[in-house]
């Protein structure tokens, strides 16, 4: 059977309003105005209308009369009056078209044939793409969003345009002719004046940025690039407190759910809680860890800051003996509280529990304690303790389930076996055949209450017989061993036992419970004799290091400081490392033996308490460095000690050892008091302890993460204070607030909430700490309410969406000029952007970057608008004397600088050294593909995040001066 002739389909077209729009041209000057401007040849669907509709707009574009007559003379004399059906035709024209008064829709309805045409040629091509089953479909659903994009956007350029289109503004971006543009940008200039330097771009309103750049312009990628906040991050394993909950959670954990609270030292060396304004994942970099005196440790990048009393200093600046700032309390507990015979058991259990089986054991020989054991396991309900005596060991106890659970769970189970058809008990003969295990008198068994199924047979059972009870229903785990599955510990030998995440959250009162039956187990208490000397003492003792680490931390906690020291303890005559946790100082064991104690162990704890009471402050390690004495010696100029301290009524020490030794914080604390110094004070009952590194060691490659804290800069990482760019919002500000443009911004780092809260600061120029613990006072909170009012007139779009790929970021740049028509896009930032993804692994990071970048490139030409693009400086800036950037320093390509238009590099010297002129930034121009290249000099307004216009005084001397007209959209003046 001979298929059917498949009939041809023809394009849509109108010829009646194609020969009206023509013949109304002919006729009148204002349509021939009106259709000129709105058509081009291509909307023409017949070929003869192409060539009569190219005739008429070269000569209105020539400023010629376009009648009949001068139309067909044109035509006959390019060849072409026959080709069109000669003058008889363009009579007809002229005749069809009756009035222009309805010109337009007559033009509308020609150029809505003409994107219908558009559309089934671009769905036709799709098709034929799509049918081929590209490799790479996510690139081609790229280039079919792009295809149709173009059509909205009448993007009808085809093929290159020559000089003298251009020239002429048949094919120009502004449809006008060269020189009548030019007429057009000098009266701009002259009613602008001097001051904006005839920009033809977007104004940024940073005046030198500006004048260099002549604004931001359209079809420009701009890359502006820094240190990724100058550079520092730890691994994804360190832990991070949450003050709000007392909660422990790795910061890669923490970077990705995006939000919690962060401890951080504030500019009083106080500690307080804050929230992080931004959370980084910096990818993978060679990390070192650094092992303390205390045994704190961390790893983190080379170039990540620790505060030195000196300053904060780049790790790869620290050396062995180097002392560093740790917290020497950490106040902060959660809210949850648990019931006491809970707390008892758990502690008893990691600490002298054996839980490698499904009954856990405890070993002990304190009948105190045993009995304290006891009675905490009966109150878990229906369990018995079991007491497992050894020869030559001490005894041990096991819990289980009350013989009378068992026996009934076993009637029950009998009782609905019994009740099962002859049917359904075959069904449960052939589940044991099917498992190997088919016995008659076990099956009698259970219908007598003899035993029950294992739970291998019942689940098998409970599939096939939905009439028996699941064995979950008849007999549970008992409640300890239950507690020990859900914490994570069943199973865990002593080396692999850990303080499971929900005893962080506890409250002060439970915790010292929990610590408490910790050290009556493991724990000790003592008088040492040392040197003739009593020496108080106390310990904790494990094989597990991680164990040791957390109860190193909860008892910072309380405020006491303990050290983790390295041992070797022996077993069946073989040694394996284990390690203790000491308390040596007077004020450490006061606190623990009033705040905590040891049960079991009171005569012990009362012995150390008093010894540590009548004990003289002699020598400690909880000094402030020796450099302290540089700033004391400039404090105290050339006036005597014994002068300073009668001042003060005060006997002077007889043996100050100026300058020798490290000094005591009380010792400090009197001389801030002889000197009337507040910084000095401020050291002396500071939060922090001045702890030695004792290691620093390679650690290799390992991904990295980041937290950004605002004011404070800064914020608590394994108990150790560690250290943590504002221009791409400041431009975005701008460009939106001061010249109402929309603009879209991408930000793969931040949530939307931060951005604007940054914003807000910004404009309202209030400091953000004020903003975001609401101590403003009645003029600060009416430029907040203004600038927010302010702010609400214009458009400004921000996806915060993280992981995008580059293909979903055109995506989404598309719809947004689609939907809100933005003039200025900003993506934050780069090296956070995926490549096109298309299921397999990119050949190389540096590859996918260099796609990245020619497509954003591309994207700003299709668009026709300036995108600037925030990027990483490799880590080659922090190594370089002077820590300038250059060119070479854009990470991970070789591209970029090329595909760029305007490349610009951020750089704040005083980050790294002591500067005379704080605040002042460099915005180096590196490259510009239109203009000059050279510095432009801005100021960095810290307290509110925002860079400022540089102003010089007359007269040669300088000043960072922000000029808050040209930067800020509200001027609280303006109130």
């Amino acid at each position: 059977m001979a298929e059917p002739e498949k009939k041809t389909r023809i394009p849509p077209n109108s010829k009646e309003s194609e020969m009206m729009v023509l013949g109304c041209m002919l006729t009148n000057v204002n349509a021939l105005n009106i259709a000129a401007d709105s058509l081009n040849d291509l909307d023409f669907y017949y070929t003869e209308h192409q060539t009569i509709y190219t005739t008429l707009k070269a000569a209105y574009r020539a400023d010629k009369p376009a009648d009949i007559h001068l139309i067909g003379e044109e035509l006959k004399r390019q060849n072409k009056l026959d080709a069109i059906g000669g003058i008889s035709y363009l009579t007809t024209l002229a005749q069809y078209a009756g009035t222009s008064a309805f010109i337009e829709e007559y033009v509308q309805l020609v150029r809505e044939k003409a994107i219908l045409r558009q559309m089934v040629s671009t769905a036709q091509g799709i098709e034929k793409v799509a049918l081929e089953e590209p490799p790479d479909v996510l690139a081609a659903l790229d280039q079919a969003q792009s295809q149709f994009f173009q059509i909205s956007q009448e993007n009808q350029k085809q093929g290159g345009i020559t000089l003298k289109d251009l020239i002429s503004g048949l094919k120009a971006e502004t449809k006008l002719p060269y020189l009548k543009e030019l007429q057009e940008r000098q009266q701009t200039f002259q009613e602008k004046g001097p001051g904006e330097s005839g920009i033809t771009g977007i104004p940024t309103h940073f005046i030198d940025i500006d004048k260099m750049l002549n604004g931001f312009n359209n079809s420009n990628f701009m890359i502006l690039a820094a240190r990724p906040s100058m550079g520092k991050c730890v691994t994804g394993d360190t832990q991070i407190l949450n003050p709000e909950t007392g909660g422990l959670l790795p910061i890669s954990e923490l970077v990705k759910n995006r939000k919690g609270q962060v401890v951080t030292l504030d500019k009083d060396l106080k500690l307080k809680q804050k929230r992080p304004s931004a959370f980084v994942a910096d990818g993978v970099k060679p990390t070192f860890k650094i092992t303390t005196a205390l045994g704190k440790e961390i790893e983190a990048t080379a170039v990540h800051p620790l505060l030195t009393l000196q300053g904060w200093k780049r790790l790869e600046e620290l050396k062995v003996t180097d002392r560093i700032a740790i917290p020497r309390r950490l106040p902060f507990f959660g809210k949850n509280k648990w019931p006491e015979h809970r707390l008892k058991m758990l502690a008893y259990l990691i600490a002298d529990g054996n839980l490698t089986n499904l009954q856990p054991r405890f070993t002990n020989v304190n009948p105190k304690i045993v009995a304290d054991f006891e009675s905490a396991a009966h109150k878990f309900g229906p369990i018995r303790v079991r007491k497992e005596k050894s020869r030559d060991r001490a005894p041990t106890y096991s819990i289980a389930l009350e013989r009378g659970a068992l026996a009934h769970a076993r009637d029950r189970f009998a009782q609905s076996f019994q009740s099962l058809s002859r049917a359904k008990k075959q069904i449960a003969n052939q589940v044991l055949s099917s498992l190997g295990t088919y016995s008659k008198h076990l099956v009698y068994q259970w219908g007598y209450g003899g035993c029950m199924p294992t739970k291998k047979v019942a689940l098998a059972l409970e599939e096939q017989i939905p009439e028996l009870p699941s064995l979950s229903d008849l007999v549970r785990d008992n409640p300890v061993t239950e507690m020990i599955k859900e914490l994570g510990l069943l199973g865990k030998d002593s080396h692999q036992k850990f303080l499971p995440k929900p005893i962080f959250e506890l409250s002060q009162e439970n915790l010292a419970l929990f610590i408490n039956r910790l050290f009556s187990c493991d724990g000790t208490a003592y008088v040492a004799n040392c040197a003739g000397r009593p020496f108080p003492v106390i310990a904790y003792s494990s094989v597990s290091k991680p164990l040791i680490q957390q109860l190193q931390h909860l008892l910072l906690r309380f405020g006491i400081i303990s050290k983790v020291r390295a041992k070797k303890t022996t077993c069946n005559h073989k040694n394996f490392p284990s390690f203790e946790l000491e308390i040596h100082a007077k004020e450490d064991l006061i606190t623990f033996c009033e705040q905590i104690g040891i049960y079991g162990k009171e005569e012990a704890v009362s012995a150390v308490l008093k010894q540590a009471q009548n004990t003289n402050s002699g020598w400690t390690k909880d000094s402030i460095p020796i450099e302290i004495w540089e700033m004391i010696r400039a404090k105290k100029g050339n006036r005597s000690w014994p002068n300073l301290f009668k001042a003060k009524g005060l006997i002077p020490p007889s043996n100050q050892h100026d300058g020798k030794r490290c000094i005591r914080r009380d010792t400090l604390q009197k001389i801030a008091h002889v000197l009337d110094d507040p910084e000095l004070m401020q050291i002396a009952t500071s939060d922090l302890y001045w702890d030695r590194i004792t290691e620093i060691i390679p650690t290799g490659e390992k991904e990295v993460f980041d937290l950004s804290v605002e004011t404070t800069h800064n914020f608590v990482a394994n108990d150790i204070i560690v250290h943590n760019t504002a221009i791409a919002i400041n431009l975005a500000e701008n460009i939106c607030f001061r010249d109402h443009i929309p603009v879209g911004f991408f930000s793969l780092e931040m949530g939307a909430s931060q951005i604007l809260h940054r914003i807000i600061s910004s404009q309202a120029e209030v400091e953000s700490e004020k903003i975001l613990t609401g101590s403003l006072s009645g003029s600060e909170y009416q430029r907040v309410v203004a600038a927010v009012n302010m702010m609400q007139k214009d458009v400004m779009i921000i996806d915060d969406q993280p992981g995008l790929k580059i293909t979903d970021i055109r995506a989404r740049a598309r719809r947004m000029k689609e939907a809100y028509n933005v003039g200025f896009i900003v993506i934050d930032y780069l090296q956070l952007i995926s490549g096109s993804g298309n299921g397999r692994t990119s050949e190389n990071r540096q590859t996918e970057i260099s796609e990245i970048s020619r497509m954003l490139k591309t994207l700003a030409r299709e668009l026709n608008i300036p995108i600037l693009c925030a990027a990483q400086l490799s880590r080659k800036v922090e190594e370089r004397p002077g820590h300038r950037p250059m060119m070479s320093d854009l990470r991970e390509s070789g591209s970029l600088e090329q595909d760029a238009d305007v490349v610009m590099m951020l750089f704040r010297r005083d980050y790294y050294d002591k500067y005379d002129k704080p605040g002042l930034a460099e915005l180096i121009i590196s490259k510009n593909r239109h203009g000059p290249v050279g510095d432009v000099q801005l100021v960095f307004r810290k307290e509110i995040g925002q860079f400022a216009n540089y102003t010089p005084i007359q007269g040669g001397a300088e000043m960072a001066k922000g000029n808050t007209e040209a930067f800020s959209a509200f001027s609280p003046e303006d109130n």
